[in-house]
């Protein structure tokens, strides 16, 4: 269970570097124009979802 924890971990710190940069990515099309932000989300939230999907199997 030492390897899985660990794992894990390194799981949990690239979610949280992938999510900054969607973040970031997110924002400056926000400042730009809000529609888009509606094509940004559109585009990026299957691949998230597929990201945060993928994650359970760590």
């Amino acid at each position: 269970k030492g390897k899985g924890t660990h794992k894990s971990a390194v799981v949990r710190f690239f979610f949280s570097f992938f999510f900054l940069l969607w973040s970031k990515h997110v924002l400056v099309h926000w400042i730009y124009t809000s529609s888009a932000v509606t094509f940004t989300f559109s585009l990026h939230v299957p691949i998230l979802l597929y990201f945060l999907y993928s994650c359970r199997f760590f």
